[in-house]
Formats: structure tokens, sequence, C-alpha cells
């Protein structure tokens, strides 16, 4: 199951980098180290770099921890690229596409004073709902360069109350910023 999840996370940063241009893009793994990820994502190793997309302008990283894996993906973004977009294409990986109704039910949260502008997805999955699973999106763009991440399974992330989620996810945005200028 998390396999296929994967897959298709794969897939979707194939779909997202349709508008990319040739611009230099940063390592995704030099954005954040396993100790700044620890508080949300307990026994955080250190990252491993991806390139099977880099023809594509893609590079991502993956760090595996106690029960999943996050995904950095960078890639040569263009100015008309928006967090929001992008956080909407890779909801995907857990919304049933049966169920028309489910985009509508995700919560697309702003973060105020992350990078020029940022976005996060945190939503339990609810079958009733069209969530098949519990995901999270973290969706950072400074000046013209923009990242994504992905969590599924996010981990106890989900279950913390929403703010204190969002805090969490808010501060790795601020650190991923910071380090994309």
């Amino acid at each position: 199951m998390k396999t296929r999840y994967l897959g298709v996370l794969a897939g979707l940063a194939v779909l997202a980098s349709t508008r990319l241009g040739h611009a230099q893009i940063p390592d995704p793994c030099a954005l954040l180290t396993p100790a700044e990820m620890q508080p949300v994502f307990p026994g955080t190793k250190p990252g491993r770099i991806d390139r099977a997309l880099e023809k594509n302008d893609i590079l991502r990283c993956e760090w595996i921890y106690n029960s999943g894996r996050v995904v950095l993906i960078a890639g040569a973004d263009g100015d008309e690229d928006l967090p929001v977009d992008d956080a909407k294409t890779f909801m995907m990986s857990f919304v049933d596409p049966r169920r028309p109704d489910a985009e509508h039910r995700v919560r697309f949260e702003t973060l105020p004073g992350v990078g020029d502008k940022a976005v996060a997805v945190l939503e339990r999955g609810d079958a009733g709902k069209g969530i098949t699973q519990d995901g999270v999106v973290l969706v950072v763009r400074r000046g013209k360069r923009q990242v994504a991440l992905l969590a599924v399974p996010p981990g106890n992330l989900t279950r913390l109350e929403r703010a204190d989620a969002l805090r969490l996810l808010s501060d790795l945005g601020k650190v991923i910023a910071k380090r994309l200028g």
C-alpha cells in the first residue's frame, strides 16, 4: 500500500513539472536536517537524494522516519507557479479519485511568515469523506524557488491538535524558506 502511494507521488511530481524551465534546482536534501525534522517526524534518518527525475528538472530527497517516509521535491519553477496549485496536485495522493466531492473537503492552510507564500494540507484519513489515508503536504515558495514536502503516512502529525500540527509544519517551512534564499 505504501509503495503504491509513493508511486503516485512520483507520478504527481512528473505531472507538476510540466511548466518547469531549466534553472538551477536546489538540492532538496540540503533544505532540512534530520535534527530539524525530529520534532515533526521522530526517528528521521539522513535524507537520500533521488535523481531519477533529474532529466525532467526534478530532484527529490527521501527521509525515512519511525512510521513512514517524507519526500521533499524541488524543481526549476516558473514565475506562475503557486504553492496552492502544487498543494492541490500532491493532495491527490490521499484523496479517492472516484469521489469528486473529496477534493472539496481538503483544507488548504496559508502559513503566514513562511517564505513569500506557503500552503499546508493536513488531513486525517476518513473513508466517508473520500480521504483514503492520513496525509500532509507543505509547499513553500521564496523568490522564484518552490518546493513541496509530502508525508504519506505522516506519522502522528494528524493526531495532534490541528493548530499544533500546523505550527510544526510552519517551523519546518521557515527553515526551508531560509535555505531557499
